[in-house]
C-alpha cells in the first residue's frame, strides 16, 4: 500500500521502524569462527551511527572486522509482516542466548538466527578494510559497561544516600534523646544542690543548737560540781551476783506456772517408763537434775490425764502443744490462757529434744532462765516474748 508522508517528508512508516529500531540496546554474543571451529568471533548488534540503520559488527580472534548495515527496506524484506517490535525482540534474544550461526569463506560471513515471527534471518557482513574495526568493537562494548556500571553506579549511590539518610535520622534522634537527658540531669543537679544547701543549713542550725546544749550542760556540771556529795574518790566494785540488765521478776528467780500443765508436758515427751521403779517410791531420790521440780507421770497415764482434763484453760494449751513443731503452732491460745508462751514452748522444746537429759541441766535452774528470757522482753506489739 502507498506510504503517508507528513509536512516534512518523513515517513510515518520510518518513524514506526525508527522509533522500535532505538529501543533496541546493544547486544554481544559470540559464535563458533566457520574458519577456525576451536575459535570464536565476537559480534555485536545495535543502532548505525548514522541512528538510521541496523549495525552488526564481527571481529574475529586475529583481529579481521566484518560489518553490515541494514536499512528500513533491506529489514522490511526479511521480517516480511513481522510487527518491528518483534523482529527486534527476536535479535536481542537470539544474541543474549547465543543462538546466532556464522558460516562464510573469509570473505564475508552470513549471520544466521532464528525469529519466531520472521523465521529465518541472514545479514551478510562484508569484510572490512578499516584498521580501526577491532577497536570500535572495544569502544562499543566500553560504552555497553561504562552505561551498565553507571546504572549500577547510579543505584549504588542511591543505596548509599539512603542509607546516609537513615543513619543521619537515627543520629538525630539519638542526639535529641541525649540533650533531653542532659536537661534531665542538668535539672536533677540544681534540685540536688538545693536540697544541699538546704541541708547544710539544717546542719548549721543544729550545730548551732548542740553548741548552746553544750554549754547548758557545763554550766549545769559547773554548779552541780559545787555539791561535795556527788562526787567521792571510792571506788565501787559491781555486784555480779545481781542481774546486770533488766529485773522485770523483781526479786523473783521463777515466774508462777500451772504445775499441771508442766507434768502433762514433761510426760508427753519424756515420760517415766518404770513407774514402779525406786525413784517413784521415794521421790527424794531424783530432786536433783531434770527430774528436780516436776515428777513425769508414766506413758499409759498421758492419754488418761489428758482426758480427765476439764474444758479450760489446761485442756486448749495442751491441745494447742500438739502442733508444737508445725507452722501453725498456736502461740496465741497459750500467751492468753497463761499470760507468757515463752516459757511454756522453751520448756517443751527442751523436753522434746532431750537438752535437759543429755547435758544433766538442772530443772529448777532452766525453769530460772525461761522466766528471765521470758520476763525480759519489752511489751512491744511485734518483737516481744511471744514473738520469739
Amino acid at each position: 500500500p502507498p506510504r503517508c508522508v507528513n509536512a516534512v517528508g518523513v515517513d510515518h512508516a520510518s518513524c514506526t521502524m525508527l522509533a522500535t529500531l532505538h529501543t533496541l540496546p546493544p547486544v554481544f554474543t559470540e559464535a563458533t569462527d566457520p574458519q577456525s571451529p576451536e575459535q570464536t568471533v565476537k559480534l555485536q548488534a545495535s543502532v548505525s551511527v548514522c541512528g538510521q540503520k541496523l549495525s552488526l559488527l564481527a571481529v574475529d580472534v586475529s583481529n579481521t572486522t566484518y560489518c553490515g548495515e541494514y536499512s528500513e527496506d533491506e529489514l522490511m524484506d526479511m521480517k516480511g509482516a513481522a510487527p518491528w517490535a518483534t523482529l527486534f525482540k527476536d535479535i536481542e534474544t537470539a544474541f543474549i542466548s547465543k543462538s546466532v550461526i556464522l558460516t562464510g569463506d573469509g570473505n564475508d560471513l552470513q549471520c544466521t538466527l532464528f525469529s519466531k515471527a520472521a523465521g529465518r534471518l541472514t545479514f551478510v557482513l562484508c569484510l572490512s578494510l578499516d584498521p580501526m574495526g577491532p577497536f570500535k568493537m572495544l569502544d562499543l562494548l566500553f560504552d555497553f559497561h561504562r552505561l551498565r556500571n553507571e546504572s549500577s553506579a547510579q543505584e549504588k549511590l542511591q543505596r548509599i544516600s539512603d542509607q546516609e539518610g537513615e543513619t543521619a535520622k537515627k543520629w538525630a534522634k539519638k542526639l535529641l534523646s541525649l540533650e533531653q537527658e542532659k536537661a534531665s540531669l542538668k535539672e536533677t543537679i540544681l534540685l540536688a544542690e538545693g536540697e544541699e544547701a538546704k541541708l547544710d543549713e539544717g546542719y548549721m542550725r543544729l550545730q548551732l543548737e548542740l553548741g548552746e546544749l553544750n554549754a547548758q550542760w557545763r554550766a549545769a556540771i559547773e554548779e552541780e560540781a559545787k555539791d561535795p556529795d556527788l562526787f567521792t574518790d571510792e571506788v565501787l566494785d559491781p555486784d555480779f551476783n545481781s542481774s546486770l540488765g533488766r529485773i522485770p521478776l523483781a526479786d523473783q528467780a521463777c515466774r508462777g506456772y500451772d504445775a499441771t500443765i508442766l507434768q502433762l508436758i514433761k510426760t508427753k515427751w519424756a515420760p517415766d517408763d518404770e513407774p514402779d521403779s525406786p525413784s517413784n517410791r521415794n521421790p527424794t531420790q531424783h530432786r536433783k537434775g531434770w527430774l528436780s521440780v516436776v515428777r513425769p507421770l508414766a506413758a499409759t497415764e498421758w492419754a488418761r490425764s489428758l482426758q480427765s482434763l476439764p474444758e479450760g484453760r489446761q485442756l486448749q494449751v495442751l491441745k494447742a502443744m500438739e502442733r508444737l513443731e508445725q507452722w501453725d503452732y498456736d502461740v496465741w491460745t497459750i500467751q492468753d490462757m497463761e499470760g507468757g508462751a515463752l516459757f511454756y514452748t522453751a520448756y517443751a522444746l527442751f523436753l522434746r529434744w532431750g537438752l535437759m537429759q543429755k547435758f544433766g541441766i538442772d530443772e529448777q535452774i532452766a525453769l530460772n532462765f525461761f522466766s528471765q528470757v521470758e520476763a525480759g522482753y519489752h511489751p512491744n506489739p511485734y518483737h516481744n516474748s511471744m514473738h520469739a
